[in-house]
This record gives structure tokens, C-alpha cells and sequence, in this order.
């Protein structure tokens, strides 16, 4: 099958969002592609339409591209910056996903916003990294500062006799909470800012209901011409209706936004249960393997029962990026390496030729003995069990929600588990 972009680089342009591949050792860069602002159309990027001036500065490296979310009038492009090898199936590693990134595609500005600050979160996750590692080596040492800094700050704290007086000294803290609690607004500009998106649609819309209010004051001082034909007016209050539906199925969604993202980002990252491999389809068990000479891409290849990100993959596949077009499965995947001894010690034999113990016999200096023993140690056989759970994606959802069975035979939250005994010999896989 045509190999899969391992690790790529994103970065913001003029007229889009640019992913280059990064080019392993001996080989071509792969060609860029680029997702445009304003259709968000996915195709090749030619470098004389943006500015490739330094992009390793500007950009942030991936291991892979989940796909493209749109939520009404918003696309984000969700990527694959932090993963950890679970597991090793016939020699091709399995990884799962630990964090993703949401990137804007409304304009450059909040697209670089956003880049900078998922810049800047893989640094300081790396620095928090090297300092663990170095802080475990010198887990003996005590830190005398730290501590007395720790009592001083209780001791400092003063508790007031009532509630009241706690809020009145503290009314700046709690009057910036109680407004941002009551607004209609509520938290998502400070949510929309923190991914780097921008705040004008709110500010656009008050403005517009300042000027509704004032126009609305207005009218009620002029005089209403009584010439007005009733059916123009029942046409107007129609149209009023339908843009007033419109404009609140729309707000909803504005609202609902930074917390659909939030949510995005834990499920594909933080909750450690989707899983992909660059080699391997891990959708299909060996039973059902296919051949894997096919010059078919993976996203062709692996079982839609399985393919999580299916829809999300569609605007590359159907650009014909199948490169980009990683598929991932959600549910688990566990390995494990054990010893097994094939010759277990035997009971011991009793006056009566019947087994009266299970304890073993005496240890002697005996050079029989330690060949016994010898032989013994050679007869441990070790093995690797490998352990995959895949999640269907008909009928998925809450256990309270998704119930029963449809009328294609698809059951509730349905699971497929795969049991796989391998026995090594020295790294190899026979």
C-alpha cells in the first residue's frame, strides 16, 4: 500500500494553512498541501502563492492529520502532535494518541494565534518532561525553602466570621466572576481566546442590539403611516421570524462552540483510546487480514465498521491526499511479554507411589543436579500476548442512550476483541 505521512509541519500562510511532510533520510520531501481560508479547499501548494519564509519558526511539527471539523460556519483542522507506542504487531508499531491540536481556518491571524500557542504548549510540556527527569535522580535531596515558603503562606491567611465579609473585601475577584456568570456571553470569549480565535462576532452583535434598542425607541415617538397593506406586514413579520430563527440556531452554535472543541480535544487526546498505525491495519484481525502487497491506500483498506474518522477524512480523500489520509480506531490496544516454563516441577513421590506434595526436592551439589537445573532454565519459553479491543461505530454512544439492536443487526456499543499469543526468540517474531 502507498506509504502515510509519518510527521508533517503546519504552519499558516497567506491564503492557508500549509502542510508540508517532513522527509525521511535518503528520500524526497513529499509535496505540500494547503486548505484555503475562505472555501477550505484542500489541494497541492504551489510555493509562488504563499510566503515560505521560515516556516520551522512559525510552525508546529505532527504525527498525523485526524481531519477536518466543521461546526456551521467554523473549520478547525485537528492533528496528531503527541503519541506513545503501546504495542508491536509483526514488527510494525501501533501508536495511541495522547493530544491533539485545533488549528482555525477562518483567517491567518487567529490561525497563527492558535499555532503559536500549541507552540508553545509542546515546549513547555517538553521542559516539564526534562525536568522530571532530572528531578528523579535527586529525589533524596530536600528542598528547606520550599517548605518554610509553604508555612508562611498558611499562616498569613486571616478567615473572616462570615460570608459577607468575605465577599465585600474581595469584590473585585468576585464581581469580575459575577459578571462573566451572568452576561449572556458567559465564558466563551475567554475560551474562544484561549484557542486563539477571534471575539468580533460578540462584539458585532451587541453593537447590533445597542442599535436595535435605540432604533426600536425611535419608532415608537414617529407616527405609523395607516396606508401600510396588511399583507406586506404579515410578509415582514414572516421574514423577521425565519432570520430570527436563523440568527438563534447560529448563536447556539457560536455558544456551544468552545466547549464542542474543549470536548474534541479530550476525547482525541486526553482519553488515551484511539489508536493508529502508519504499516499496520489494526481495524482487521489476522483472521481477516487482506493481502498487504495491495497498491490501495489504507483508508480503502481497513474495515468501515472500524474507521473512526471516516467523515473527517473525507475533504483529503476526496482532494486525492491519500497520503494525509491516516485512518484510527477507537478502543484498546495492550501488549505484554511473559515467560512460560514448559516443564513444570514435578510433585514429590511419597512412600505410597501417590502424589502427597506439591514442594519441590531437595536442592543438592550434585553435578546431575545442576544439569537438571540447567536444563530446566533452557525449557522457559517466552511470549507475547497482545491484546486489541475495537470499538464499532454504528449505534455508539451512552450505555443509557444506545440500546438493543437496530434493524440492521447493529447492537449497542458493540466491541470486537482480539486475542494475539506470539512466541519470540530473541526480538524475532515466529
Amino acid at each position: 500500500m502507498p506509504g502515510l505521512v509519518r510527521k508533517l509541519l503546519i504552519f499558516a500562510a497567506i491564503d492557508g494553512l500549509i502542510l508540508q511532510p517532513t522527509a525521511q533520510k535518503g528520500q524526497r520531501p513529499a509535496p505540500a498541501t494547503k486548505i484555503t481560508y475562505k472555501d477550505k479547499h484542500v489541494g497541492p501548494a504551489s510555493y509562488d502563492s504563499h510566503d515560505y519564509e521560515g516556516p520551522s519558526a512559525k510552525g508546529f511539527e505532527a504525527f498525523g492529520i485526524v481531519g477536518l471539523l466543521t461546526v456551521s460556519k467554523s473549520s478547525f483542522l485537528i492533528s496528531i502532535t503527541k503519541r506513545e507506542q503501546v504495542a508491536q504487531i509483526q514488527g510494525k508499531p501501533i501508536y495511541v494518541i495522547t493530544e491533539v491540536a485545533l488549528t482555525p481556518l477562518a483567517s491567518r491571524i487567529e490561525a497563527e494565534n492558535s499555532i503559536n500557542k500549541t507552540r508553545a504548549g509542546l515546549l513547555k510540556s517538553s521542559i516539564e518532561d526534562h525536568g522530571l527527569d532530572d528531578s528523579d535522580s535527586e529525589d533524596d535531596e530536600v528542598n528547606v525553602s520550599d517548605e518554610v515558603e509553604d508555612d508562611t503562606a498558611i499562616e498569613t491567611h486571616t478567615r473572616t466570621s462570615s460570608v459577607a465579609e468575605d465577599v465585600i473585601s474581595k469584590k473585585g475577584g468576585y464581581g469580575r466572576f459575577a459578571q462573566k456568570w451572568f452576561s449572556k456571553k458567559g465564558w466563551a470569549v475567554d475560551q474562544k481566546r484561549n484557542l486563539g480565535m477571534s471575539t468580533e462576532p460578540y462584539a458585532a452583535r451587541e453593537q447590533d442590539a445597542r442599535s436595535a434598542d435605540v432604533a426600536a425607541t425611535t419608532s415608537k415617538d414617529a407616527e405609523v403611516e395607516p396606508e401600510v397593506l396588511i399583507s406586506d406586514e404579515v410578509r415582514d413579520i414572516e421574514n423577521v421570524g425565519k432570520s430570527d430563527k436563523v440568527k438563534n440556531v447560529q448563536d447556539i452554535a457560536e455558544s456551544m462552540l468552545p466547549k464542542l472543541l474543549r470536548t474534541t480535544q479530550i476525547l482525541f487526546g486526553t482519553s488515551r483510546s484511539y489508536y493508529f498505525s502508519y504499516d499496520h491495519d489494526i481495524t482487521r484481525s489476522l483472521a481477516n487480514k487482506r493481502n498487504t502487497n495491495s497498491e490501495l491506500p489504507l483508508h480503502k483498506e481497513v474495515d468501515p465498521l472500524f474507521f473512526w474518522n471516516r467523515h473527517l477524512l473525507l475533504p483529503f480523500i476526496d482532494a486525492g491526499q491519500a497520503s494525509l489520509a491516516l485512518p484510527i480506531m477507537q478502543g484498546f490496544v495492550g501488549q505484554r511479554a511473559f515467560v512460560m516454563d514448559s516443564n513444570p516441577p514435578k510433585p514429590v513421590v511419597g512412600s505410597d507411589t501417590e502424589k502427597t506434595s506439591m514442594e519441590l526436592n531437595e536442592i543438592t551439589t550434585d553435578s546431575s543436579d545442576e544439569q537438571i537445573s540447567t536444563a530446566r532454565v533452557s525449557a522457559d519459553k517466552p511470549y507475547l500476548l497482545t491484546l486489541v479491543s475495537r470499538r464499532s461505530v454504528k449505534r455508539a454512544g451512552l450505555r443509557y442512550l444506545r440500546r438493543g439492536v437496530d434493524e440492521d443487526g447493529n447492537t449497542a456499543n458493540g466491541v470486537e476483541t482480539e486475542q494475539i499469543l506470539i512466541r519470540f526468540y530473541l526480538g524475532s517474531f515466529k
